[in-house]
C-alpha cells in the first residue's frame, strides 16, 4: 500500500536564517555586523619617515662613538696688514694749522643743468567761492533759487462763499409741511358705458325739501267726535 502526502515537508517552511545580519532568526543570538569597504588609494607615498633612523650607536647618555676628524683642503695664508707707511705722506705740503689759510677751491666736472623748480602756479589751485551758502571761512546769508516762469493758474484755485449752499432752516428749526406740485395729466377722452362714482358712494340720508307733485284737499279731516261738546270737569 503507497501512502499518501499527508502534509507539506520540511522544505515548505521559509525558517528564518542563523546567517547574516538582515533577517537573522529573533530566537538567536545575532553577531555584530562589519562592512568591508574597497581599497583607498594613498594621496602621497611619503606620509612619514619610517624605520630610516640608526640606532646602533645610540645609548641612554647620546650616541657612543669615537672622535673622528675630516680632511678639507687647506686654506691660503694670511698676508700682513699693507696699510701706507710715513713717507707716504707729503707733510711739507700740509698747512699749519693754527695759521690762516685762503679759501681753497676745487675743479670738477660739469654737471647737467637742473630744470627750474616746476609747482603749480596759483591758477591751478582751486579756491572755493565766496558766493553762495556753502563757504567754509564766511559767513553765509540766504540763498535763493530763482526757477523757470510758471503757467499762470485759473482764477478760481478754491471755491467761493457762493460755492457753499445755506443750511436750510428745518435743519435747526420745526420742518414746515411740504407740498409737491405734479404734472397735468392728460384728460381721458374714452367715454365708454362704466359704473360712476354714485354707484359706490353709501346713500345717507338728505336734508329736508321740496318736491313738485298732484294738488291735494288741504281741509282738515273731522269726524264725529270732534263735533261733541265739550264738558268741562
Amino acid at each position: 500500500m503507497v501512502r499518501t502526502q499527508i502534509g507539506p515537508g520540511p522544505g515548505k517552511y521559509l525558517l528564518p536564517p542563523l546567517v547574516g545580519y538582515k533577517d537573522h532568526d529573533p530566537s538567536k543570538y545575532r553577531n555584530p555586523q562589519y562592512s568591508m569597504g574597497h581599497k583607498l588609494g594613498l594621496a602621497r607615498k611619503d606620509i612619514g619617515p619610517g624605520p630610516k633612523y640608526h640606532t646602533e650607536n645610540m645609548t641612554t647618555y647620546g650616541k657612543a662613538h669615537p672622535p673622528a676628524y675630516s680632511l678639507a683642503s687647506r686654506p691660503n695664508e694670511l698676508t700682513a696688514f699693507q696699510g701706507p707707511g710715513p713717507a707716504a705722506y707729503d707733510l711739507q705740503n700740509a698747512p699749519r694749522m693754527k695759521e690762516q689759510r685762503p679759501p681753497a677751491y676745487s675743479m670738477s666736472y660739469r654737471h647737467a643743468l637742473q630744470h627750474g623748480f616746476e609747482t603749480p602756479g596759483p591758477n591751478n589751485y582751486d579756491i572755493p567761492t565766496t558766493i553762495g551758502p556753502k563757504v567754509p571761512d564766511k559767513h553765509a546769508n540766504g540763498a535763493f533759487s530763482m526757477s523757470h516762469r510758471y503757467p499762470f493758474l485759473s482764477k478760481e484755485v478754491s471755491p467761493g462763499p457762493a460755492k457753499y449752499d445755506p443750511t436750510s432752516p428745518n435743519t435747526y428749526k420745526n420742518k414746515l409741511p411740504a407740498y409737491s406740485m405734479s404734472v397735468k395729466h392728460p384728460a381721458i377722452h374714452d367715454r365708454g358705458t362704466y359704473p360712476g362714482p354714485s354707484n359706490y358712494y353709501p346713500k345717507l340720508a338728505g336734508k329736508g325739501g321740496y318736491s313738485f307733485g298732484l294738488k291735494t284737499d288741504t281741509s282738515p279731516y273731522i269726524t264725529a267726535d270732534d263735533e261733541m261738546p265739550c264738558i268741562n270737569r
